[in-house]
């Protein structure tokens, strides 16, 4: 079975190594974010310009995401 082993000089990568460990924590509030606005558009009455400025975050929130290669 393939490993992957990352490695980090500490203390002097400790921002490095913060950010890979905590990458399921950052991919679990994506996934929470977009849910909530998923949420507020298909369950809330809204105004029009609230509803299209909440699809607009969630659009572009779904490009970011792309772009970096993350999925949710």
């Amino acid at each position: 079975m393939p490993k992957a082993i990352l490695q980090f000089n500490l203390p002097e990568e400790r921002h490095e190594f913060e950010v890979a460990s905590n990458g399921q924590n950052y991919r679990s509030a994506l996934h929470d974010l977009d849910n909530y606005l998923r949420s507020k558009l298909k369950y809330e009455e809204l105004p029009d310009q609230v509803r299209e400025a909440l699809q607009s975050t969630r659009d572009e929130l779904h490009v970011i995401l792309l772009d970096n290669g993350v999925e949710i």
